[in-house]
């Protein structure tokens, strides 16, 4: 059971399990034991369901979003679950995205990044922001990530989408003068800018970086 700080009884003990209370909210369990995962549920601070116990696992909350899971099994070996599918919800039980992904990280400047079959994405604090369409995303300073697509690369940034699409074999250092970013594609290096423009004719063999407005 678990009780305010006067000792009232808020909830009865009817489950087995729960977790830390967060913004009056706390996650219940039916049915765990210690080869079956059971069904979690979420509370409010006077006992009633807000959603009732149907999901396999749930990660705490945080900034008001957790990640819950539909279908996971319980890994015997590692005691954590395997399988299923994870989804997004909010404070309030409603579902942001719909348990849809195979896997899921946590969440790191407002972004995390989701996997369904061998594709990457990303989802943000809203929904999904970056379909799972790539083999790798790779994060690449403050709220910038590489994006990697069939051996090609690319780049984003949230809040101004995809900047350059998966068209380039290499992509070298993003802060060069004028913002211009030096890109190679069929073996030969050029530079574009910062919404994929071709601003210097990708035709070298060989680059160097523009250094007082002089490159080689």
């Amino acid at each position: 059971p678990s009780h305010d700080t006067m000792g009232t009884e808020i909830i009865k003990p009817a489950y087995d399990g729960i977790r830390d209370f967060y913004m009056g909210r706390v996650w219940v369990n039916i049915g765990r034991t210690i080869g079956a995962c059971g069904q979690w549920g979420l509370m409010d601070t006077t006992g009633i369901e807000i959603i009732k116990p149907v999901y396999s696992d749930v990660i705490s909350f945080s900034n008001g979003r957790a990640w819950v899971n539909v279908g996971g099994k319980l890994d015997y070996d590692y005691g954590d679950i395997s399988g299923g599918k994870w989804g997004l919800i909010d404070i309030s039980g409603n579902e942001i995205t719909k348990p849809q992904y195979d896997g899921r990280g946590f969440f790191v400047n407002g972004v995390a990044h989701v996997q369904q079959d061998s594709k990457y994405g990303l989802v943000g604090s809203e929904g999904e922001i970056l379909p799972c369409e790539y083999s790798r995303i790779y994060p690449s300073g403050y709220q910038e990530y590489m994006l990697e697509q069939n051996g090609n690369f690319g780049f984003y940034a949230p809040g101004k989408g995809v900047l350059l699409p998966c068209n380039f074999e290499k992509i070298e250092y993003l802060g060069e003068e004028n913002g211009w970013i030096r890109v190679r594609q069929n073996g030969k290096w050029g530079w574009v800018d910062d919404k994929g423009k071709v601003v210097v004719p990708i035709r070298y063999d060989i680059v160097s970086p523009f250094v007082n407005g002089r490159a080689r």
